[in-house]
């Protein structure tokens, strides 16, 4: 058992004018008996927004071909390339190694040195799989050992919740505390 602590991956998929990418496929065991090692990222569709038949459209979800995909963490890029599913990209450093599928228009060469954030290439389709929209598949190893990246993404939706949160239970404390304060004071 592999056991993560005090680490935040930057999330891979960028975000598309105000609208955050999401989680649409997770680390599990498929019905077809193949574990699915990693996540897929796409974007969740607005409500005013059709359902195309297309291969970057889902019933729930949608994708914007081109969209670029980020790196998770600084490390050396140790694959750069174009496969039977599309562009891979895969980054070491810090005991940590990341893996992005589906890619096109890779921007990074085996060799290079990335930090956090680096525009890794797009987010392309899996030409293998008919019908397979276009999205990221990202996986994640700590120490040769592949664990499920999801707990370890920073997602800003819930970073700015927690943050929001947070400060109105500070504000909500401090309120409090001047107010028992303030009676004390009084009596």
């Amino acid at each position: 058992v592999c056991i993560i602590t005090r680490m935040s991956l930057v999330f891979p998929v960028s975000k598309k004018g105000s609208r955050m990418p999401v989680i649409t496929d997770g680390w599990h065991l498929r019905s077809s008996g193949k574990f699915h090692y990693g996540i897929d990222a796409m974007y969740r569709r607005l409500a005013n927004e059709p359902a195309l038949n297309t291969p970057w459209s889902t019933k729930n979800y949608i994708a914007f071909p081109n969209t670029p995909i980020l790196a998770a963490h600084a490390g050396k890029v140790t694959a750069a390339e174009y496969i039977g599913t599309g562009g891979r990209v895969r980054i070491v450093g810090g005991g940590l190694e990341t893996a992005y599928m589906h890619l096109t228009n890779l921007a990074v060469k085996v060799g290079q040195v990335v930090a956090a954030g680096t525009v890794l290439g797009a987010m392309g389709e899996n030409p293998k799989e008919s019908g397979d929209p276009v999205h990221l598949h990202f996986e994640l190893s700590k120490d040769g050992e592949r664990v499920d990246p999801e707990p370890f993404l920073k997602d800003p939706i819930y970073l700015n919740r927690y943050i929001f949160g947070g400060s109105l239970i500070i504000l909500l404390g401090v309120a409090i505390y001047l107010g028992y304060k303030i009676a004390y004071d009084k009596a």
